[in-house]
């Protein structure tokens, strides 16, 4: 719900597939795969995407713009480059593991299911 009241909930599976990927799993009852809480940052990753960032080397500190402000950019976050990494390597496991499970249900499938009503 909006501030005003408005229920954004979608009504469909295309109004579904038109959210944000990190919105998505606040709209599935019952989840059983989750991913990590910081793994699907949205507002990192279109700050990034939109090269609303600036980094200083030396620090190695991330800052980014998450928010629509135009040419503002007044309200910033700071991230550094070493936490940066490891939200991508937690990103990476996460897409690791669902790739695993996918591989498990499609042998499951192919190779034993058909392979039982064949016979």
């Amino acid at each position: 719900m909006t501030k005003s009241g408005k229920d954004l909930t979608p009504k469909n599976l295309h109004g579904f597939a038109d959210l944000a990927f990190g919105q998505k799993d606040d709209y599935i009852d019952d989840n059983w795969f989750s991913f990590s809480d910081r793994v699907a940052d949205n507002q990192l990753r279109n700050a990034i995407a939109h090269y609303k960032t600036d980094y200083d080397e030396i620090t190695q500190k991330i800052t980014y713009y998450p928010r629509k402000e135009g040419m503002k950019q007044e309200k910033s976050e700071e991230i550094f480059f070493l936490e940066f990494m490891r939200r991508m390597l937690v990103a990476y496991r996460e897409m690791n593991r669902l790739h695993q499970l996918i591989k498990s249900l499609f042998y499951y499938h192919y190779l034993i299911h058909a392979e039982e009503n064949a016979g």
